[in-house]
């Protein structure tokens, strides 16, 4: 609407949309007693992105009890989720055995150049996810894992009977592109975008600089009043590193 306003239509025509949804899944086996092997971490992702097509990305966001980022293309734990008590709390006989799985979240991100259509974009949506979802039933992911711990260089033997919770995919949050139609409604980039002129504040992920501030977000996006709110509302187990994001002026 900025840079091709005298041709909004050919824009739209020549742009890629895209969508996004998180997953979740429960693996079982896993004997890593590390709250954050990395390598491991990272194997798995390359496991799961093999059942994804070239078109779509994926990134780990929670590995059992602990956070994850992507940092310049590189995962990364950053700290323990709400969830952090989970191990305590087995240890102590609080919760069975059948409930030892190891969740897995992540998100994954499709770039559709064939349709714009709500429709369409559903449809694209529904296939992505069935291929995906086979890809754990069908036990092709687990057999991925199997060889890297059969691995002669550098085996994964944390790997060796990782097996797939039955039942355990589940996918959620699906967000579809706003899309423009017609010349006519090129201000609709307005009606995804909320300006203030106070800026908000948002989770960042980033070490250092949890949250952030802007003046301009989505209409998807989140955003808090305040850095103690958003600190309290994503951080609230590292709170006071939150405050201390980096020139945001304390909470």
């Amino acid at each position: 609407a900025n840079m091709f306003w005298y041709d909004i239509d050919g824009c739209f025509s020549r742009s890629h949309v895209a969508f996004q949804f998180e997953f979740c899944v429960d693996i079982s086996g896993f004997s890593a007693h590390s709250n954050c092997p990395l390598d491991e971490i990272r194997a798995i992702e390359m496991a799961m992105q093999k059942g994804l097509g070239n078109n779509s990305e994926l990134a780990l966001v929670e590995f059992g009890s602990t956070m994850l980022i992507n940092d310049g293309g590189e995962t990364k734990c950053i700290g323990p989720t709400i969830q952090q008590d989970h191990m305590s709390n087995q240890l102590r006989g609080l919760i069975g055995p059948h409930e030892a799985n190891l969740n897995i979240c992540g998100v994954v991100l499709t770039k559709e150049a064939d349709c714009r259509e709500e429709t369409c974009l559903r449809d694209a949506y529904d296939k992505v996810v069935g291929h995906f979802q086979g890809h754990f039933y069908s036990g092709v992911f687990s057999s991925v894992l199997h060889s890297l711990a059969r691995d002669d260089l550098r085996p994964l033997l944390d790997f060796q009977a990782v097996e797939i919770a039955a039942s355990s995919f589940t996918t959620r949050k699906l967000l579809l592109p706003s899309t423009v139609p017609t010349e006519d409604e090129a201000i609709a980039f307005e009606y995804s975008v909320t300006t203030s002129d106070v800026p908000h504040f948002y989770p960042t992920y980033i070490s250092g600089q949890l949250c952030h501030s802007k003046t301009l977000f989505e209409s998807w996006e989140q955003s808090h009043g305040t850095l103690k709110e958003c600190c309290e509302a994503h951080f609230s187990w590292d709170f006071e590193a939150c405050c201390s994001s980096l020139n945001m002026g304390g909470c």
